[in-house]
């Protein structure tokens, strides 16, 4: 299994910026259908948006990206995680826990901001 990178232009949710370049990472896997070899899509891991300067963008990426390799459990093994994970750091870099936990915090207080 392996990381395949697709770009796309998708609408941006701000109404300003208008069309954004957006990179998506997709888990596949090599088979061979009638002799070929072809890519078995597996899941839809997380997207990110290049250059952009909102400072939440790779914790939201790194979020998903984890949450879903969590839900493969069954599919993936940790030898083969490990490769995957190293994948998606060369083009999103990970953040560091302390600035984790930070997001974290800054997101719950939001979230209670809402609620109330």
């Amino acid at each position: 299994m392996f990381v395949r990178w697709q770009n796309s232009k998708t609408v941006s949710r701000r109404k300003a910026q208008g069309k954004v370049n957006r990179c998506r990472a997709v888990l596949v896997e090599s088979v061979r259908v009638e002799g070929k070899p072809t890519q078995k899509y597996i899941a839809f891991l997380a997207s990110y948006e290049p250059g952009s300067r909102s400072w939440g963008q790779p914790f939201r990426f790194w979020h998903d990206a984890l949450g879903c390799l969590d839900r493969l459990g069954n599919r993936i093994s940790l030898e083969d995680r490990h490769p995957i994970e190293a994948a998606l750091a060369a083009w999103v870099p990970r953040p560091c826990r302390e600035e984790q936990q930070r997001w974290d915090q800054e997101a719950e207080e939001m979230m209670q901001g809402l609620e109330t």
